[in-house]
């Protein structure tokens, strides 16, 4: 924790004297903007721990002249059975300040306290142009040059800080770093990439209890609300997944998994020929029973109960399952080999997410502080799993890891919503996350606060400006 780090002793570099102490993050924050991206006034540090992390400083006097990020945050290529990755991120020394070893001095102090940490490891996409500053503090770069748009020219560099056991595992291969690039700028473009990964078992870490729990009951008595105001999806989306299905003139099937109340399974039917079949395949009776309502004009879709992990679907019966904003409750693995089961050869497999861009959007940066404040072990930029906490995705680099698919590839949409006051409770009352707010901290305190939030960045006649991103990751099956 935070507490653990005692204030770094004074140490003379060069003609400065120097003080390396813990900091907040909003510490930071106008330093690293004037030093990071000095022509973006209202550019915000991106950071959005899931698990341990610090930030530090350095002193000058009493001003802050360098500061320094550090969190768990494993490479999608990396994988330890020991320890946990650590990222460097955010590093930022004031141009007065730097050729004297202030920067050196931060860093050492922070890789130190990673170490201290059990961290095997440290990373970062560094500037190519401090890459004698890194490879000065044994940093290696691994891979090829690449440009971040509005940050210049980077490089991904490395450095291990205790030898690595014959039992651990660490790659970093070309092929695997371009996926990881594939992340570094994964809202502002449309991506199509392809990916290859080597063979490694995926986890996914979860806030919760080691225990799962049967998820979708927490909608149970949302499903009008739900249905409601939950954002549908692009056409454009649907479009992209129609063409990498396999030719054929025959009738198709199909498949969406945790339908909810059946808003992508139309957005499929949609596109699909009159001709296909689409099944929707949703465990909550309350949810289901929506999706049949709303779905009433579609003849082609059938809404059945079901679960991820036992489709009611024959072998290779299927060209293409989908799973919208559903798959982070799935047991993934289980998933995974069901679909591999269902698909013909060839066929594809289709993970949609609509996400809230809160990076965007400083009314929605508030509404996940305001959900990290009441849901316990939540934090930004994760998702609500089967064993009741939270974690983050890891969809495509399960399926680049696994030999029964190929040819991974991302796409992403960004849209806009306008929603009024009440329109957005009612979406926020639609959530897991609000609705598990609700059960800890009970509803006058928590609808005061949300409520609070809602007024103070709501426009004077009363709308709210609500970005989105539409992320699909899609692989077919292989022969």
């Amino acid at each position: 924790m935070l507490e653990s780090i005692a204030a770094a002793p004074r140490d003379r570099v060069g003609n400065l004297e120097v003080e390396v102490r813990l900091i907040s993050l909003e510490d930071g924050k106008e330093l690293r903007q004037r030093v990071l991206r000095p022509e973006e006034k209202n550019w915000r540090f991106p950071f959005s721990p899931t698990s341990d992390f610090f930030h530090m400083g350095a002193f000058y006097g009493n001003r802050l002249v360098s500061v320094v990020s550090f969190l768990v945050e494993a490479l999608d290529n990396t994988f330890m059975r020991r320890g946990e990755i650590w990222r460097l991120r955010g590093m930022a020394t004031k141009p007065e300040m730097q050729n004297h070893g202030v920067g050196g001095q931060l860093l050492e102090q922070g890789v130190a306290e990673v170490n201290r940490r059990k961290g095997p490891l440290v990373w970062c996409y560094g500037r190519t142009s401090a890459a004698r500053f890194y490879e000065g503090h044994g940093f290696q770069r691994d891979g090829e040059i690449f440009d971040i748009p509005g940050a210049g020219l980077h490089a991904l560099y490395v450095r291990q800080l205790e030898p690595i056991d014959p039992g651990d595992e660490v790659c970093l291969t070309r092929a695997a770093h371009e996926f990881s690039m594939a992340a570094v700028r994964p809202y502002r473009s449309l991506m199509h990439a392809n990916i290859y990964m080597e063979d490694r078992d995926m986890t996914q870490v979860s806030t919760g209890t080691s225990d799962a729990f049967p998820n979708w009951t927490i909608y149970t008595g949302a499903a009008g609300q739900y249905q409601a105001m939950r954002p549908d999806y692009p056409n454009a989306a649907a479009d992209w997944i129609l063409q990498a299905l396999p030719p054929s003139r025959e009738p198709r099937l199909a498949v969406d998994v945790g339908c909810g109340t059946g808003i992508f399974t139309r957005r499929i039917a949609g596109v699909l020929r009159q001709t296909d079949r689409i099944l929707g395949i949703e465990p909550n009776d309350d949810m289901r029973h929506q999706a049949i309502s709303a779905s009433a004009l579609h003849p082609n879709i059938e809404l059945v109960a079901g679960s991820s992990e036992a489709l009611p679907v024959g072998n290779n019966a299927a060209v293409l399952v989908t799973a919208a904003s559903a798959a982070h409750w799935f047991d993934l693995p289980r998933f995974y080999d069901e679909v591999v089961r269902v698909l013909s050869s060839d066929g594809v497999i289709a993970i949609v997410q609509n996400k809230r861009r809160w990076w965007d959007s400083l009314f929605l940066e508030t509404y996940e502080e305001f959900h990290e404040k009441f849901v316990p072990g939540y934090r930004r930029g994760t998702f609500p799993d089967r064993f009741g906490g939270f974690a983050e995705e890891t969809f495509a680099s399960d399926l680049a890891a696994n030999s029964n698919f190929q040819g991974v590839r991302k796409a992403s949409w960004e849209w806009n919503r306008t929603l009024s006051k009440a329109e957005f409770e009612s979406l926020s009352l639609s959530t897991s996350h609000t609705r598990r707010a609700l059960a800890n901290s009970g509803e006058g305190v928590v609808m005061k606060a949300l409520r609070d939030i809602l007024d103070l960045f709501a426009s004077a006649d009363g709308w709210l400006d609500v970005p989105y991103v539409t992320e699909i990751t899609l692989a077919k099956r292989s022969p």
